[in-house]
């Protein structure tokens, strides 16, 4: 049994794992801050992923971290914590979120800012980074779980926007109103099982789109798009 401590949002918890994998996803992570609590994965914990998963083949390790990974999200609520799944790119210190299906294009977009603005551009998260929702900010988190290209950043950025990519012919952006933007945003936030867990979680995501405007955009894949995008969003709010 490995047992380290790790600080995700600047939540410190105790991880008790057994393959090798968890140990190096998390290293960057890793912390000597007392915990706030543990989180032990169990077999149970590991074959619900694997029930959960299309992919019958997926390894034990790479298993076991989605499983631990849950359990922390579950818990994280009650620290105001969501898992909301997009990615995420910095622009001279703030953050910028772009959320859609899987598929859709929000790393190929997220990669056009990075090279349109250049050192300026951070990359947080590119899959499932974590909102910390506070009083008069939302505040975006690296985390390891960070998608197929494995981009990301032990960092964190208070967030400017939120942006719902789609795809499109010509480049065209919009602010949503919350009624619109509402069952989507809601989709693409994690949802525990637990009751209360779920209560805390609307609540947190009503927070959320209060605090943050929510934009739609159809876009194409160029640099014009992702100029639109920053304008559009670093001016209007």
């Amino acid at each position: 049994m490995i047992q380290k401590n790790y600080c995700f949002a600047d939540v410190v918890v105790q991880a008790r794992y057994r393959d090798s994998y968890m140990e190096e996803l998390c290293k960057k992570y890793e912390t000597d801050l007392p915990e706030q609590f543990v989180i032990e994965v169990t077999e149970e914990g590991v074959r619900k992923e694997e029930k959960n998963s299309s992919d019958k083949e997926l390894p034990f390790g790479y298993l076991e971290s989605l499983a631990f990974y849950r359990q922390f999200c579950e818990k994280a609520v009650e620290k105001n914590i969501l898992l909301f799944h997009s990615s995420v790119v910095a622009v001279d210190g703030e953050a910028y979120i772009f959320t859609a299906p899987s598929g859709t294009g929000k790393s190929t977009h997220t990669a056009l800012w990075r090279k349109v603005f250049g050192h300026r551009a951070v990359m947080i998260n590119d899959d499932k980074p974590l909102l910390k929702i506070e009083q008069d900010a939302v505040w975006v988190y690296g985390t390891p779980w960070d998608g197929k290209h494995r981009i990301s950043t032990n960092t964190k950025a208070r967030v400017r926007a939120v942006c719902i990519l789609q795809r499109g012919e010509e480049n065209e952006i919009h602010q949503e109103n919350f009624y619109e933007a509402y069952p989507f945003i809601l989709k693409q936030t994690y949802l525990p099982n637990e009751e209360m867990g779920m209560k805390k979680t609307l609540e947190l995501v009503n927070q959320f789109m209060g605090r943050v405007p929510v934009y739609t955009m159809r876009c194409t894949i160029s640099e014009e798009a992702a100029r639109m995008a920053y304008q559009t969003m670093k001016l209007q709010n």
